[in-house]
């Protein structure tokens, strides 16, 4: 990877998709980033495995979206 970046898998649960529409992300961004490098910024869970829960979200067309209900 670029950068020095290594790609890893993981499982991160988020919001509904409605919380993102309400934040300024549609069902298109998301469709549109299929394919693509998405960047995403996790809390992990507990357990140490690859899993976490959604904080932020970078989509391919440079929006980024707080999946926060406050800033965290």
């Amino acid at each position: 990877m670029a950068n020095g970046h290594k790609a890893e898998t993981w499982s991160i649960e988020s919001p509904p998709p409605s919380f993102f529409r309400i934040h300024g992300a549609s069902k298109s961004d998301f469709e549109n980033a299929l394919g693509n490098t998405v960047t995403a910024e996790a809390s992990q869970a507990k357990d140490n495995f690859h899993s976490g829960l959604l904080r932020t979200i970078k989509l391919p067309n440079a929006k980024i979206v707080s999946a926060c209900p406050r800033d965290c």
